[in-house]
């Protein structure tokens, strides 16, 4: 792919929970058949939130804003 096209986002649907999982078998498989030009980047959407814990501190935290989905470029 010349550097020049404009890439595409696309999104997969996956189990809840298995994002993660998901997103690293397919960096992977990109990386063992040479497809780097081809996929780009794999993106888990994630936030960060500060939550507050029954003792009253606050703890900060990743949680994924669009769940059972990932998105490819």
């Amino acid at each position: 792919m010349s550097e020049l096209q404009e890439a595409s986002w696309y999104v997969v649907h996956t189990y809840s929970g298995h994002e993660n999982k998901v997103k690293a078998t397919i960096e992977k498989a990109v990386k063992t058949r040479g497809m780097e030009d081809c996929i780009r980047q794999v993106v888990v959407p994630t936030e960060e939130v500060v939550e507050t814990t029954k003792t009253g501190k606050e703890k900060l935290d990743n949680v994924k804003f669009i769940q059972v989905m990932f998105w490819l470029k």
